[in-house]
């Protein structure tokens, strides 16, 4: 049986993304598909994806917009498309999928696209916001299909006017769970942060940027600690805000109590962290589909996470987790003060979470619900 040759197009890709593809591509049916990746040498998808025996092409692409560099990018990709004969492209991130599903249709080739988080997310000016969503638009009319991370975003899409409802797909994200261990031993990581073993630690795994809203986790710490003396944070993640939040923990008065840790990027890093803690927490203010929910969730973590859109597609609140109104810092304080009270239910919750993800949210289950899509589009023969 000839392989179906797929080609995933994105730009430098780290982070929620990079996870995405490592564990898509790793699942995949390597006797149905033959996989290529094109994307920037930059950040650490090249090397890990040739490690795993995956052809990588060297592709340069900016996020931001700039005609003389995109339309170089854009001649790169479609001369690249008619060089080689792929049966199906997928494109990954706005800038990508703009430049691919257009080159894409220009080389005669079906193609899907993900956005994993849309720019329309972003506080932006009206006038910027319209322009964006006028450009999906009219990339969508180039593409074969848009994968929707979850329903919600799927109906945004559709409410939008991006595509109709034909044209997306809700496939949700799923984790490697083989990389995950809950019976890591975290003495000797507890004694390097300070934690002594009566401390209930508190964490949360986010980069420091807006997006993540990492000062609202520092304003609920503050909060729980006056109910909570014992309990200890620690964020862990690195980025523009972090200075904010060192000058905020300082003002409130709990630079003692929250530690900044920043993460090493070796294999196994966020099972190591997660395993420290007793409550994960995500402050979030919008959200494509956060991997680290799912990883906690699957380690036996009580979550505490913000109503970003798709939270109720995954928690069933108060069951297999705790949602709370973005920005409510006195929410997250008390769901996280319930929680370090109530030893018994914070593991209901946990074993609840635990099911969850193995019964719905697994990278077997998101390659599978791919390789239909791909199916679904290729050419009638």
């Amino acid at each position: 049986m000839k392989k179906i040759r797929l080609l995933h197009i994105t730009r430098p890709t780290e982070f929620g993304i990079y996870r995405f593809l490592m564990d898509l591509i790793k699942h995949m049916h390597k006797d149905k598909f033959e996989l290529t990746v094109a994307c920037s040498k930059k950040g650490p998808l090249t090397e890990d994806l040739k490690n795993n025996g995956i052809r990588v092409i060297s592709l340069e692409m900016e996020r931001n917009i700039g005609f003389l560099h995109d339309m170089k990018s854009f001649f790169s990709i479609l001369k690249l498309l008619r060089k080689e004969k792929w049966d199906v492209i997928h494109t990954h991130c706005a800038k990508a999928g703009f430049l691919g599903r257009i080159a894409s249709k220009l080389a005669g080739i079906p193609s899907v696209h993900t956005a994993h988080g849309w720019y329309f997310d972003e506080p932006l000016p009206a006038i910027k916001r319209s322009f964006y969503i006028f450009l999906e638009r009219f990339a969508a009319l180039f593409g074969n299909a848009i994968v929707a991370l979850t329903d919600a975003e799927r109906r945004e899409i559709i409410h939008k006017k991006i595509a109709p409802p034909e044209g997306v797909t809700t496939i949700y994200y799923g984790i490697d769970t083989a990389c995950f261990r809950d019976d890591i031993d975290t003495t000797d990581l507890r004694k390097h942060y300070g934690f002594s073993p009566e401390n209930k630690i508190v964490g949360m795994i986010a980069r420091l940027v807006t997006q993540k809203s990492p000062l609202d986790f520092v304003r609920a710490a503050a909060k729980v600690s006056q109910a909570v003396p014992e309990a200890r944070f620690i964020i862990f993640g690195e980025g523009p805000l972090r200075e904010n939040v060192e000058s905020l923990r300082k003002e409130l008065g709990i630079e003692d109590k929250l530690i900044l840790a920043q993460p090493s990027h070796e294999p196994g890093d966020v099972n190591r962290f997660l395993n420290l803690l007793d409550i994960s927490v995500l402050t979030s203010y919008y959200e494509g589909f956060p991997f680290v929910a799912l990883e906690s969730m699957y380690l036996r973590k009580p979550l505490v996470i913000t109503e970003v859109r798709g939270t109720y597609e995954i928690i069933q609140n108060s069951k297999n987790g705790t949602i709370v109104p973005i920005s409510d810092t006195d929410a997250m304080a008390q769901a996280i003060i319930n929680l370090l009270k109530d030893e018994q239910r914070a593991r209901e919750i946990g074993e609840a979470a635990h099911r969850t993800i193995e019964e719905h949210f697994t990278a077997e289950k998101m390659a599978e619900n791919h390789e239909k899509l791909y199916m679904r589009i290729l050419p009638k023969k």
